[in-house]
Order: C-alpha cells, then structure tokens, then sequence
C-alpha cells in the first residue's frame, strides 16, 4: 500500500496526504510531475517537465530537491498495514477504562407508549421479540457497588464527573426507578465524593408530568421529534395515531415555563426519512425551540435481511448546503466528518489516553487495532433491564459481555480479551487493504456477521479514499473559514 495518495479537487489543485504522518499538504503541478514520472533518470525527468512547462532550470532544481527531502522523510514510500494493525485488547486496557469510564446508561424499562416505525427494537431489526421489562433497583445497587473501587483510582486528568443516561423503550415509564437511582448518586457523591449528571432520552409524551423534577436535578434531555407532522409520521402510538400534535404542546410548554433551563439543557434527536430533508428539519426545529436538531438517518445496524426492502422506502441520504454546514457545526454528519478528518487525520490528537498503550517504544510504531471500534468501556457502560452488560446501546443485542443480577457484577474479562481480539483477526486482513485502516469510523458490531466473517461495505480503495479526501477538501476550499471554525471545535 502507498503512504502517500495525491489527489485533485473540483478547483484543480492537486493535495497529497500521507497516511504515515498524517500529514496532508498542497502538491505544486511540477511535484505532481516529478512524482508521475519518477522512474526516469534525473535528467530525462528533467528534460520531460521542461519540454511540458514553461519553467527555468532553477525552478525544476527547487522542485526536485523539495522532491527528495519529502521522500527522505519516508513520504512516497511503501506502508506496511500489516505492522501496524497488530494492536491487542488487554485486561489493563480494560480497568483502565472502567476506572475513567464516562457515561453509565441503565435501560430502565424496554416498555414503550410509541410504536415508531424505525424504531431499533421495532419489526425491521432483530431483536424486536424481546419482552418488555423493568430494571429492578438492587441490580443497579450491583453495579454501583462493583464500579466504585474502580472510580477510586480515577485518572487525575480525567473528568471527575459520571454522566448517568437513562434508556428505554421510554424511560420515563419508570420515572419511580428513576428516582431511586438518582437519590442512590446523591447518597455516593455524600459518602465517595464522586460527582453526577443526568441524561435521558425521551419521546416527551410524558415530559409534562415529571418536568418539575428533572428540572430540580438538572437532567439533560433529548427529544426524539422529526420535525414537522409531516416529517414525524412515522412516530405513532400503539393504536397507530400520530404523536406529534401532543409532544409538541409539551415541549412549547416546558418551554414556556422553564425558558432558563430549556435553552441550557433540552435538545432534539431527529430521524431523517423519505418524508423530510435536513434543511426541513433543521428549519423546523429552530423556527420553533431555537435549537439546532441532531438529525440521523434510519440506522441500518442489526438490520432484519427481509426487510431491507422497508429500509429502502423510508430511509433518506443526508445532505446539506455549506450555508447550511456553517449553522450546524459538528451536530452536521458532514461537519461531524470533518472533525473527524481534523481529529484522526492530521496527527493533532489521540482517539482516547488508553491509545499510548500501542505504541512501540524501541520502534515508535503506533500499533492500531482494526476498525474505529472503541475500546472496551472506553465511552460508556451499558445495562438493559434483563442486567446484561454491553459497551453501548447501538450495537446489536447480540454482543454481552457479562451480566448483574441482584447481588452481583460478573464481568468476562478474559472472555472480552478473548473475544475482541479474535474478532479483530477475522477483519485485519480486509482492513490491512483498505486505504483508511488508520482512521475507520467503523464499528466492528455494527458488521454484519456471515459465516462466521464480518463483511464491511465501508472498505475502500486508493481511488475511493482519494475520492473522500477530495470531498473532505473541496468543502474547505469552498470557504476556507470552515477550516477555522472546524478547528475550534474540535480543539476547543
């Protein structure tokens, strides 16, 4: 595989990005040259570019020489993807992350009052026979009990605040479960100095009877709306009747009574499906709550074979306006990829502190592992209501790495170690030949698994990952400020 990919963008400048370095800089027409023709000899390179260009000998030396000193440095190189995908999950990586974990999310209840069309637990994904439950309040005592030894030896740079999420079905089902977990925290942060915040996801039918109380403990909501009635009608109720009409009387009167704390602490989830565009919603969403929305497509993880189908038919590309781009920032898929080129692709940043333990020190070789997968528990700690453990509430059901019940935690470590790295070894070859091996934004458990091999549509060639870059640049070319505002944002 080549370190270095040259490409060109709709203004016809030529760029070359190194995969190596992460380094990502304009190619001046005359080194484009010098790199096309390289084979050649010096001086029948040289009598070659003349020939083509109006330039002086002076100007070929200057170029040539620029040539040599980049390919000195190991750019227009070979790259070895083989070395540096040998990354491996450990038992210290492990604690280490449950030790600086960020985000606990219990899934209080997998009930819900809704039937959305899309939903993950619905009739087009797998795992829609699951029964309907509560989280019982000593399994959450459990997990508290088998973390805090861990929160004790807390990084001192890390953030001393755990965020608590709370999941469903619609969590505010069990809003008296809810409760008990959060007078539990006030009980922890009295007798073990750890500090919380809350979160919770909420389709907002209910928003109205409990506002008083997460207003009182300063939750952080996210509201599941589409956008207009049009937009939203895929967001029934279990008597197939539209939704929208009645959370959105909700949200205008939390709005109205708690002006302060709605524009500090409420937010809005979309879907984006064939009845609506970004614009559209966006527009929407601002027009009436003065916020700017998340807006997702249909999410196409643990998807049922038999209904893709149906996921065609509802499901919408995501697209935007660069005027449009500049509003929404890094909420934008687009912008959000951008961040990600400035965060994984420039060399400015570490994914996570727990990367350092890649790096070969006799050989300085930053040891990846395969896909963008994060490392176990290194964002969050996820709980369903039947006590399973699993690293996040976006991947299939499918992938549990220990379980609590009322007494206590049993966490696989050697299973995880075991079972991460070995899924890993089923996918590096095909990642050893994708060009963005160093910066996928992949999940290996949103892969489909077929006998026993994950198949990843994501992978891409040279010319697919020039074509990325190009889209990447051709954005920042079309207002050069987006690179500043982009900057900023991620490293705020």
């Amino acid at each position: 595989m080549k370190s270095t990919v040259i490409f060109s963008v709709k203004s016809q400048n030529s760029y070359a990005y190194d995969i190596k370095s992460k380094y990502l800089f304009y190619m001046h027409p005359i080194l484009c040259l010098i790199f096309q023709y390289e084979q050649y000899e010096k001086m029948r390179l040289k009598e070659i570019i003349l020939q083509e260009n109006s330039i002086s000998d002076v100007d070929f030396e200057y170029y040539y020489q620029k040539y040599e000193f980049l390919k000195d440095y190991g750019f227009f190189s070979e790259i070895d993807s083989n070395i540096l995908l040998e990354g491996r999950v450990t038992k210290e990586i492990i604690e280490k992350n449950l030790a600086n974990l960020n985000q606990l999310v219990f899934q209080v209840t997998s009930d819900c009052n809704l039937k959305c069309k899309y939903c993950c637990f619905g009739d087009l994904y797998n795992g829609s026979e699951i029964k309907t439950g509560y989280l019982d309040m000593n399994t959450v005592r459990s997990v508290f009990s088998f973390l805090i030894p861990y929160w004790k030896q807390r990084d001192s740079l890390t953030k001393n605040t755990i965020n608590i999420g709370f999941y469903g079905g619609e969590p505010l089902l069990n809003i008296s479960l809810i409760k008990e977990i959060v007078s539990c925290c006030e009980q922890l942060r009295g007798q073990e100095g750890i500090e919380f915040e809350y979160s919770m996801t909420t389709n907002a039918t209910l928003l109205h009877r409990h506002i008083d109380y997460l207003v009182e403990h300063g939750f952080n909501i996210l509201i599941s709306l589409d956008g207009n009635e049009y937009h939203d009608s895929y967001r029934l109720d279990r008597r197939n009747q539209p939704t929208f009409q009645r959370v959105f009387n909700n949200v205008k009167y939390i709005q109205g009574k708690y002006s302060v704390y709605f524009k500090e602490n409420v937010y809005f989830n979309s879907v984006l499906t064939n009845r609506s565009s970004v614009e559209e919603v966006h527009d929407f969403i601002y027009k009436n709550f003065q916020k700017y929305p998340i807006i997702e497509p249909v999410s196409i993880t643990d998807l049922k074979d038999s209904e893709m189908a149906s996921f065609e038919q509802i499901s919408q590309r995501y697209e935007e306006s660069v005027e449009l781009l500049w509003k929404r920032g890094d909420i934008s898929n687009i912008g959000k990829e951008i961040g990600r080129f400035f965060c994984y692709n420039l060399n400015n940043s570490y994914r996570h502190y727990a990367d350092l333990l890649y790096i070969d020190e006799e050989s300085s070789i930053y040891k990846k592992i395969p896909t963008g997968t994060c490392l176990p528990f290194g964002k969050k700690m996820y709980i369903t209501v039947s006590g399973k453990i699993m690293v996040c509430e976006k991947i299939a059901m499918s992938y549990i790495w220990g379980h609590t019940d009322t007494n206590d935690v049993f966490l696989d470590f050697e299973g995880i170690i075991q079972k991460y790295n070995a899924y890993f070894d089923k996918i590096r070859e095909r990642c050893q030949k994708c060009y963005r091996f160093t910066t996928c934004p992949v999940c290996i458990f949103q892969l489909k698994l077929v006998s026993d091999e994950f198949m990843c549509p994501y992978s891409i060639s040279e010319d697919a990952f020039n074509e990325y870059l190009s889209n990447i640049v051709d954005v920042l070319e079309e207002d050069y400020l987006l690179f500043f505002k982009f900057n900023d944002l991620v490293f705020v």
